[in-house]
């Protein structure tokens, strides 16, 4: 008889990334989205809004995806906040922004804003800046989510496109550095070093989960890591991994010992 794989139900939800090619914004998405508390909170929230079967973005647009997205199919009008442990927190840290958050929670019709509600809750609830918003809800919705979106540093113009893109109904606090044509290089490098201040000083950023360390690495690991919550053996990942595309010259020996260590460094990097 064969046994029943015990991470079975996290296979089922994993979430695919879309990768643009920057190492450290991949890093930043995969150490989030393969939290198995992430996970399983994506499928709650999926079951509660009728979110079955979430289908890949193919890359598309995702303001296009939002705009064409079925939510008449979302039945409830509340967002289940028993399923969130840090509300008293996000309470105590930020009372005027857990107002705001809270008044889009209850006998609201309107499914795209519970379900961004859900993402600011959950942005909260592990640590994460607001920019992180359009990775949570696309991953609520889509079974993957696109790297490009994640926008830790960008120049933009705040019209009002830009204002369906932020979700700027619903959001929590964020430094935003403000330019003109004016502005000199030594004016944005001040800024920066006056926002870095705020981080450090002002209590509303207290939630932020501490910065990881950067692997180089990642996607390997994370490849390995998945692979083993398959069920798969190190030395079988090992052999497998040196006829992989995604393999380099210098994975030349990789061996078990290697795979090892490398899903025993994810593993510390999910928990962290």
């Amino acid at each position: 008889m064969k046994m029943k794989n015990q991470n079975e139900d996290l296979l089922e939800l994993k979430i695919e990334i879309i990768d643009n090619g920057n190492t450290s914004i991949y890093q930043e998405i995969a150490l989030l989205i393969d939290k198995p508390e992430y996970l399983r909170l994506i499928d709650k929230i999926r079951e509660e809004y009728n979110l079955y079967n979430p289908e890949s973005s193919d890359g598309a647009d995702f303001t296009d995806i939002l705009l064409s997205f079925d939510f008449e199919r979302v039945e409830t009008k509340n967002v289940n906040l028993s399923k969130y442990k840090s509300l008293e927190r996000f309470k105590e840290l930020l009372p005027q922004d857990f107002d705001n958050v809270m008044a889009f929670t209850k006998n609201n019709d309107d499914g795209m804003l519970l379900a961004q509600a859900e993402a600011v809750l959950l942005c909260f609830e592990f640590g994460k800046p607001y920019y992180f918003v359009p990775i949570v809800l696309q991953s609520i919705i889509c079974s993957d989510v696109d790297s490009k979106y994640l926008q830790r540093t960008q120049a933009v113009v705040q019209d009002q496109d830009y204002a369906l893109y932020r979700f700027d109904e619903i959001k929590i606090p964020q430094v935003v550095i403000e330019m003109s044509p004016y502005s000199t290089y030594n004016d944005i490098k001040q800024a920066i070093r006056d926002g870095k201040k705020i981080f450090k000083t002002d209590p509303r950023f207290k939630y932020f989960s501490k910065k990881p360390d950067y692997v180089s690495e990642i996607r390997k690991y994370r490849y390995w890591y998945w692979e083993h919550l398959a069920g798969k053996k190190y030395t079988t990942i090992a052999d497998e991994w040196m006829v992989n595309p995604l393999a380099e010259e210098s994975d030349s020996g990789a061996d078990e010992n290697v795979v090892l260590k490398g899903i025993q460094t994810y593993k510390r990097l999910l928990e962290s």
